[in-house]
């Protein structure tokens, strides 16, 4: 034990080692700082135990060696809840599917502790309204003469005034009453008895109590740790980019064995002909279907797919036009399109206002030319050339 203790102590100390030489000063003042202030004070108390346990079991157990082992011995239970927290924040298993499950459990147990507080407020002030009600009834009914004689007369009588007095004698023993009977703890029907001797109403609020705290209140408290859980599975950043990079993978492996089905001549390229006859059949363009592709319109599609206009689309081409056309348009695939809208628009504007200046410029040039001098003298016929019948025409 004491080995294993030692061995502990110096994998705690080389781990907060590693991580004060890796961070510095951004171990005490990052967004870490009051867990890393507990890892050092844990350690700390870790590396003193373990040397008063070597101290005690070689030159023998002194008063204050074993005063001071027992002191530090309570820092046990914040050690093993550090445990928790190592198995959560490693990144060896944070990086591995197979402990998915355990790091999400740690995680929710860790963060569950704010919930946990606050429905632990919630009952102790349930606890308290229904306490108080049925404390003020029990008191009521063993200050009444007629009663206390009535519970010291012996019999079954004096069974129940001992019970009600158990169960209801005070405000505290009444709200520990009411968690053993929503817990479970006690059946609630066995607590409900002493209740009868009091006015019916005891025994009506006594049934809100249970239906309002089984039926209402813990499905509450158990909705809120149930969506914690879920918040932290959904949010886990490491899961989310192992099933992405997984899932692209999977999608390529995919559309490489389409690909080959597509290519029938075996040439290593899909032409549009090849295409369309394929897509003729229900069963490819439900497949294609059941990953998220609209193959309807095939030759926008094959026009699109082949990036080269080389009329003819190769593997790389299919896979990558697949990859982008698949699903539904994104936000970012809808952002990037109106910034292009708007640049084009842009460019038209600018290009507008280029060609009114070019004809304003050409306009002006015009108006200010003087007109050319007339220089023809003769007919028409000269500007058509010369007559076949005419001689002199040389």
């Amino acid at each position: 034990f004491i080995l294993f203790s030692i061995l502990f102590a110096f994998l705690f100390t080389l781990d907060l080692s590693l991580r004060i030489a890796a961070e510095r000063a951004q171990f005490f003042n990052g967004s870490d700082f009051g867990f890393n202030i507990f890892d050092l004070l844990i350690v700390g108390t870790s590396v003193v135990e373990s040397v008063f346990r070597v101290i005690a079991s070689t030159a023998g157990c002194s008063h204050w060696t074993a005063t001071a082992r027992n002191l530090l011995a309570t820092a046990s239970m914040l050690r093993a809840f550090r445990l928790l927290r190592v198995i959560q924040f490693t990144k060896a298993l944070r990086s591995l599917l197979f402990f998915r499950e355990l790091r999400i459990m740690v995680s929710s147990l860790c963060g569950a502790l704010v919930s946990l507080l606050w429905s632990i407020v919630i009952f102790i002030i349930t606890f308290f309204i229904f306490g108080v009600f049925f404390t003020d009834g029990a008191i009521y009914f063993a200050a009444d003469p007629k009663n206390r004689k009535l519970c010291a007369g012996g019999g079954v009588e004096e069974e129940k005034c001992k019970a009600l007095k158990f169960y209801y004698g005070g405000l505290f023993d009444t709200m520990a009453s009411l968690y053993w009977a929503m817990a479970g703890g006690e059946d609630w029907g066995q607590m409900l008895q002493p209740l009868h001797q009091l006015h019916i109403v005891y025994v009506m609020v006594f049934y809100l109590f249970i239906t309002f705290s089984m039926f209402a209140m813990l499905n509450v408290v158990t909705s809120v740790f149930v969506d914690s859980t879920m918040q932290r599975s959904q949010n886990d950043r490491e899961f989310v980019v192992q099933c992405e990079m997984k899932g692209k993978t999977r999608f390529i492996e995919t559309m490489a064995q389409v690909f080959d089905e597509l290519d029938t001549d075996g040439s290593g390229q899909i032409s549009l002909e090849e295409l369309e006859d394929r897509m003729n059949d229900p069963h490819m363009i439900a497949y294609f279907s059941a990953l998220s592709l609209d193959m309807r319109q095939v030759g926008k599609l094959f026009h699109l797919m082949d990036s080269d206009r080389s009329g003819h689309i190769d593997r790389e081409e299919f896979i990558s036009g697949c990859f982008n056309l698949k699903g539904a348009a994104r936000n970012l695939d809808i952002a990037i399109l109106q910034h292009e809208t708007r640049r084009i628009a842009l460019l038209v504007l600018e290009l507008g206002g280029h060609m009114d200046e070019i004809a304003a410029t050409t306009a002006e040039a015009l108006a200010t030319r003087p007109p050319a001098p007339c220089s023809w003298t003769r007919g028409p016929s000269t500007l058509l050339g010369p007559r076949s019948g005419d001689d002199t025409a040389g």
